[in-house]
């Protein structure tokens, strides 16, 4: 009865909308930032449990099985490699002393830039956790 009453009172605010041969729909207020969105063009190292991971449409964000198995751990989820928007990876953080190692695991080919900028990411996470020299290793 709740959820009804919800539905009733945006109705009129709503637009329908596909996404992915599925009809969902999005707040009116929302509707042209949505339309006029780009895909980003970087790499990010999203942490383990993010909250852009944590979304139940799984099949959304990795529309394929095996990987989904790869992110989502059931113990000790690894973080997850974006690469223009799109999960192209998963990566793992050790810390010895002050020596930070991040191992990426890549899904497939990326752009050739990508690797500079797994590095780049890397070498943001290193002071935060407390460390003065970050390694990457990438696999795949």
């Amino acid at each position: 009865a709740q959820a009804k009453q919800t539905w009733q009172t945006l109705e009129n605010g709503l637009a329908e909308i596909t996404f992915d041969k599925a009809k969902t729909w999005l707040l009116l207020s929302d509707l042209e930032a949505f339309e006029k969105a780009v895909l980003p063009e970087n790499v990010r190292l999203l942490p383990p449990y993010d909250h852009f991971l944590t979304l139940s449409d799984r099949a959304t964000l990795i529309p394929e099985k095996s990987l989904q198995s790869e992110i989502w751990r059931i113990l000790g989820n690894p973080g997850v490699v974006l690469v223009e928007g799109e999960a192209a990876g998963t990566w793992r953080s050790q810390k010895k002393g002050k020596q930070l190692t991040i191992t990426a695991n890549l899904f497939g080919p990326v752009p050739p830039h990508t690797r500079d900028e797994i590095e780049a990411e890397a070498k943001l996470i290193a002071p935060i956790k407390g460390c003065t020299n970050v390694e990457v290793k990438i696999e795949g």
